[in-house]
């Protein structure tokens, strides 16, 4: 019997792995100085749904007990589907506890009750950031979301990717323009979302299921996928004259493209795209999508945008927000899969002390506890078994020493480190056990490095 399907269960390799991708990502957004928060996996219904289209509910897992009695209240509360929506709660609860603008990072799983399939699950980690404004939030902001993207994926290392960025005024206006009605602007950016997923005939279906006609569904097409440098895109937008809605969003778009400049994002990683809008209803402006340009089968890796009253629905002041998230356990299963991720070790702990002879344990535990305290990792072979066996054991679990403790010479344990990468030994006395310790440790360091 395995794990339901949806909800991932990674062996300790794995979860080692993903575990070093979320302390990478981790480190990169405190670099930028967003703080940390954790909020209830449980929000009310009115909450979660006070801003959401019936197919965001649909997906919304409700919460109730087992044995539930008839006036168990816990039935009007659900696991929340992302961390959006519970800041925006959070902030208009602690309004008065924080300074703003208000920059939290947010890692925590959520839950959406979707068809499971190969990188989508009902259970995973979202890695958030958010910079909250209180009364009005500059779009240098904007601009900034995507260098911290950068930062992250740069650190990453797992190949080249592509923040595409643009703007749901711009999409909003034009679809006026066309003369689309407003209560039908939200199905159509939900059909524009499905582009890069499901190709161009698809979303002409779809535009059409909305109530569109042929011309203007393909007028659509050829709008969003207008190619060309971020410069010509822009410039290509600003020789159109459109309406109101549609000259703010470019004068925004323009704006957070300057100011990416001086944040010093490199061209190849920063492109103007009008494909990309978004499905969730909450986002009024700025909106961004990150692929990997060597596999774009594996989609979209981190995506967001700025939405300016998200949390007003909760507080009686204006609290515009922008931000992204990042679907680590959809991204990291992804570049499993694809081999860009590796799992290669079950030990947390580079160094494993052997046990040759089992009268002699409390000698071992010296050794093991010396490494220990000098801030080195180590596990102790606690089970009887000759030394071909434990080694074996090292070898499977992926150690990078094993330190083997010999007979002692004058009150001093010799210790044999055998470096498990190239088998080379070396027999070092308690005294210098250490200090080799980490001078064979840093050299595996710098290997890694130069390989990567």
């Amino acid at each position: 019997m395995g794990p339901i399907s949806g909800f991932p269960e990674w062996t300790p390799a794995e979860r080692i792995a993903e575990l070093s991708m979320l302390d990478t990502i981790r480190d990169g957004f405190e670099r930028f100085g967003f703080l940390p928060i954790e909020t209830p996996a449980v929000e009310r219904n009115d909450v979660l749904t006070a801003k959401s289209s019936g197919e965001t509910v649909r997906q919304i897992y409700s919460l109730s007990r087992l044995t539930a009695d008839v006036d168990d209240t816990t039935t009007d509360v659900s696991l929340h589907f992302d961390l959006t929506v519970p800041l925006a709660r959070y902030v208009a609860q602690r309004y008065g506890e924080l300074t703003f603008p208000f920059r939290r990072y947010q890692m925590q799983k959520v839950w959406r009750g979707e068809r499971p399939q190969e990188g989508r699950f009902r259970e995973f980690y979202q890695c958030d950031i958010d910079i909250i404004g209180d009364g009005s939030l500059s779009l240098m902001a904007d601009a900034e979301i995507p260098a911290v993207i950068v930062d992250v994926f740069s650190s990453l290392n797992i190949g080249r990717f592509m923040i595409r960025v643009s703007n749901r005024k711009i999409l909003g206006g034009y679809f006026t323009y066309l003369g689309i009605p407003s209560d039908r602007i939200m199905n159509v950016l939900r059909e524009v979302d499905k582009l890069e997923r499901q190709g161009i005939d698809a979303v002409l279906r779809g535009l059409g299921k909305s109530g569109l006609n042929r011309k203007a569904a393909e007028d659509i097409i050829s709008f969003v996928t207008k190619a060309g440098t971020k410069e010509e895109v822009v410039g290509y937008l600003s020789s159109l004259t459109v309406n109101g809605e549609f000259e703010a969003g470019i004068e925004e778009l323009g704006t957070v493209v300057k100011y990416a400049d001086s944040f010093g994002i490199p061209a190849e990683n920063f492109s103007v795209d009008l494909s990309i809008a978004r499905g969730l209803d909450y986002y009024t402006g700025t909106v961004y999508e990150t692929t990997l340009v060597d596999h774009p089968g594996i989609g979209s890796v981190c995506s967001g945008g700025r939405f300016d009253d998200l949390a007003g629905l909760f507080i009686g002041r204006k609290l515009p927000g922008v931000g992204i998230s990042i679907g680590l356990t959809r991204l990291f299963s992804r570049l499993k899969s694809a081999g860009l991720v590796k799992v290669d070790k079950a030990t947390v702990a580079p160094v494993m002390v052997a046990t040759p002879e089992p009268g002699d344990m409390p000698r071992y535990v010296d050794v093991a506890t010396k490494i220990r305290q000098s801030g080195i990792n180590a596990e102790l072979y606690l089970e009887t078994g000759n030394l071909g066996k434990q080694m074996r054991y090292a070898s499977k679990k992926g150690f990078e020493v094993v330190a083997i403790p010999l007979n002692s010479e004058n009150g001093e344990t010799v210790v044999r480190l055998r470096d498990m990468r190239n088998g080379n030994e070396k027999e070092v006395g308690s005294q210098q056990l250490t200090r080799e310790l980490t001078r064979i440790l840093g050299r595996h360091k710098i290997k890694r490095k130069s390989e990567s």
